[in-house]
């Protein structure tokens, strides 16, 4: 959800001059609910001792994590916008080589 967030706010940021994309209704369903998934890791993480197999989830890491993520979100996402309008365009040849590297890159990651 952070991820999509900073997604978002990159995006808008960079292609739409700070204006905002979504509508504000959808706006604030997202933040309501990256709220409750930080208040549901709260509560888990004070269960410690109480559950049989307990693991701190350390959402200032995660937090840290989601900003190179997002990096990534936005470059994939503009390629595949841009993709498919020259494929709207009869550049079918030209799409593809938008988005391959971005294709293979998900075979990179580890875990993949």
């Amino acid at each position: 959800m952070w991820r999509l967030q900073q997604t978002i706010m990159a995006i808008s940021d960079r292609y739409f001059d700070h204006h905002p994309i979504l509508f504000h209704e959808h706006a604030s369903e997202l933040n309501d609910q990256i709220q409750e998934l930080e208040q549901l890791t709260k509560l888990y993480n004070s269960l410690k001792g109480k559950l049989p197999v307990w693991t701190e989830i350390d959402i200032t890491t995660l937090a840290c994590s989601v900003r190179e993520q997002a990096t990534e979100k936005v470059a994939e996402s503009v390629a595949i916008a841009k993709s498919r309008t020259l494929q709207d365009y009869g550049e079918g040849e030209a799409a593809w080589k938008i988005v391959l590297p971005h294709m293979l890159a998900q075979f990179e990651k580890p875990g993949a």
